[in-house]
């Protein structure tokens, strides 16, 4: 692998502080409070991310952030998070950040047992120096409570050079990641349990009250075809106590649809996941005619991916059972503060007031849950028809146009952010100071409204903006 382009001067400095890392134990000790300082900031940045574990960020987001705190510790140019298998007794790299070695043959080369030897030594002691495609790497074990749970590789162009007290802070932050790590999955773990019980108490919900009235509906319908020749009057009597069984059946069962959670897009894009959406339809339904016309869906926010697969969703939903109809054109469009998604049908239509006064009494439960899912996004949602000439249902959800409130300088410490880079090499390749890098790092979170680095990025690659 090439050098890297960054040049290191001999007296390395914090990306974070911008103040020079001290190089020996009696430099260290004369602005010991300094550093004490900056390791507790930095320990409480790396406790207050797993306070948003599991709730507002994601695994990898996670990951991203603490190697960010790694990185700026030890200023390495790029950084990996190997997550380690005990079952087949290897290292597997996760989370990369920055452009670095070979991960896959970086962590193929790191045997469990010396990471284990590693995490066993004392804090300060348990980091180890390798040279891979001509690169610098230290190696970060992560355990708790003696349990091997990864290693994070930190990478760079020169030799480390760490002071004591820089490879301590390093192990502590270390232990952290590696019990933020556990939580994350204990967190996980519990999710799975708790929809599982969810799951089987929806499925005794059904069993003890629908499924029941069910078979009873059938019994007595059977006793209605048996009364028929003999007796019509009593049959058409014991028709009518069937039919409130099973008016009763469904509104018990309306109840259950109505305690599920939200479906998520289960990892698919959102063009693919209404594409497939939309094969479904056209093949349960040959005569309707579904024509998609949209932007770039790539564009569209991640919040509003799933409301707007679940809009679409309850209208061919409604269109299927109620509008007798040939042909559906689907549009969705992005302004630039609007994301504008319409469907129309050509079927037989209905007065939107009488039908939206039965929504509201909740009679029609998919027509309700259609409006306030839209509501809850922030969206705004409206309702044309007339009879014998279809129905358009049209949603409307506000964007909020960050890119456009960036100066162009802000674009470009964004890109670098986007990058990986650290605040002294995007100073350096944009000639400015490293500290107008943090007022404008500064500036654009509190843009983005993001709380770190990693955040941004992800922000921005999602969006598009860059």
């Amino acid at each position: 692998m090439g050098t890297p382009e960054r040049a290191h001067s001999s007296s390395r400095t914090d990306a974070y502080t911008n103040e020079r890392v001290p190089t020996s134990l009696a430099e260290a000790s004369a602005r010991n409070s300094s550093f004490e300082a900056y390791g507790l900031a930095l320990l409480t940045e790396v406790y207050e991310l797993g306070l948003l574990a599991g709730k507002n960020l994601k695994l990898t987001e996670l990951q991203q952030q603490i190697l960010e705190v790694l990185r700026r510790v030890s200023e390495a140019r790029c950084a990996c998070w190997l997550a380690y298998q005990p079952i087949h007794h290897c290292f597997v790299p996760l989370t990369p950040q920055g452009i670095g070695p070979a991960w896959h043959k970086l962590a193929a080369s790191l045997k469990p047992i010396y990471a284990q030897q590693l995490a066993a030594r004392s804090p300060g002691e348990n980091l180890a120096s390798l040279q891979v495609d001509g690169w610098h790497t230290l190696v970060l074990p992560l355990s708790y409570a003696g349990t091997l749970a990864g290693a994070v590789v930190l990478c760079s162009d020169t030799s480390f050079g760490l002071a004591p007290e820089q490879k301590l802070l390093l192990a502590y932050l270390g232990n952290v990641a590696a019990l933020l790590h556990r939580n994350y999955a204990l967190h996980a773990e519990q999710q799975r349990t708790a929809i599982e019980h969810e799951r089987q108490r929806i499925a005794r919900d059904i069993h003890d009250s629908v499924a029941q009235q069910m078979t009873y509906a059938l019994r007595r319908l059977e006793l209605v075809q048996y009364l028929l020749e003999n007796q019509p009057q009593l049959a058409l009597t014991e028709a009518r106590r069937t039919q409130n069984i099973v008016k009763t059946a469904l509104a018990e069962l309306r109840h259950c649809i109505a305690t599920l959670l939200p479906e998520r897009l289960q990892g698919q894009s959102l063009a693919l996941a209404i594409r497939n959406l939309l094969d479904e339809y056209t093949q349960a339904d040959p005569i309707l005619e579904i024509t998609c016309e949209s932007d770039d869906l790539q564009h569209i926010p991640a919040p509003l991916e799933a409301p707007a697969y679940r809009l679409i969703r309850e209208a061919l939903n409604n269109v299927r059972k109620h509008a007798h109809a040939t042909h559906v054109l689907i549009q969705v469009r992005l302004l630039a503060n609007l994301l504008i998604i319409e469907v129309r049908d050509n079927g037989i239509g209905f007065e939107p007031e009488q039908i939206c006064r039965q929504a509201r009494d909740g009679q029609l439960l998919g027509l309700r849950a259609m409006q306030e899912g839209v509501e809850e996004a922030g969206g705004t949602w409206e309702i044309y028809s007339r009879p014998g000439h279809g129905t358009t249902v049209r949603a409307n959800y506000p964007l909020l146009n960050v890119a456009a409130t960036l100066t162009e300088r802000e674009r470009e410490v964004l890109r670098g952010i986007v990058k990986g880079h650290t605040n002294r090499h995007i100073a350096e390749q944009l000639s400015i100071s490293v500290e107008t890098v943090k007022s404008h790092v500064r500036h654009i979170m509190q843009k983005m409204q993001v709380k770190g680095r990693t955040q941004a990025a992800i922000l921005a690659t999602r969006q598009g903006w860059l």
